[in-house]
């Protein structure tokens, strides 16, 4: 079945959309920077679709990352998606944002048997998913958590990744020390992948409800005076 999925992934400082379309290599449009998605988002989506040459009615769906991450980043990626859903009337992907990353890894580091992601999820604690490879792709090891700095540096105390992938490289220095592999989150953090696994669920009518569809926080959300505590 042909289909054109665009992805949108704004959990992190990084703002990227991207395009799968069956039988086509992906496209992708990103900016990295903070608190300019709700600025910057479709202001990509439109200028990715130009470049592919794709008209909005053209879109099958519409893949989302779905979380852990910033609050306000995933809450602006899912009103959008949900936003160009009901414009379009297409259905919506939900893609869960550390699947997204591992997938991006594994197509860039093909020897790393097995990885661990690491997001700051502020005062002291982190989102973690640990994967491992399976084939040509890595897949969960066990659920995405919310965990404290001193439980995820015991995890991988005692169970070494082959690959970390964090947004706080400087909390892990410990660890590349002893001679383990550190790397930034954001240049795997895609638009374009996001796309590429919505196209995949899409094509098996793996569909998620646009009205009801909630972002996987995995932290309650804090309000301080008038900004989020993320």
């Amino acid at each position: 079945m042909n289909m054109i999925v665009l992805g949108i992934e704004t959990s992190t400082d990084v703002c990227s959309v991207g395009l799968a379309r069956t039988g086509q290599p992906l496209k992708e449009e990103r900016v990295v920077e903070e608190r300019i998605h709700s600025e910057k988002v479709l202001t990509l989506v439109r200028a990715l679709l130009s470049e592919g040459r794709v008209a909005p009615h053209q879109l099958g769906a519409i893949a989302v990352s779905i979380g852990p991450g910033s609050f306000t980043g995933l809450r602006i990626g899912l009103s959008t998606a949900k936003g160009l859903c009901f414009a379009l009337n297409v259905p919506l992907v939900a893609v869960p944002t550390f699947d997204a990353i591992a997938q991006a890894v594994a197509a860039s580091h093909q020897d790393a048997a097995n990885i661990v992601v690491a997001l700051d999820a502020k005062k002291g604690d982190f989102y973690s998913g640990r994967y491992e490879r399976r084939s040509d792709s890595l897949i969960p090891a066990g659920k995405t958590c919310l965990r404290t700095e001193a439980e995820i540096r015991k995890d991988i105390l005692e169970a070494p990744p082959a690959l970390l992938v964090t947004n706080r490289e400087d909390l892990f220095e410990d660890h590349r020390r002893a001679g383990g592999k550190v790397t930034d989150v954001h240049g795997f953090c895609r638009g374009d992948v996001v796309a590429g696994i919505g196209l995949a669920r899409a094509q098996v009518k793996k569909f998620t409800d646009a009205e009801s569809c909630e972002p996987m926080y995995l932290k309650d959300f804090v309000v301080i005076g008038k900004t989020s505590a993320v």
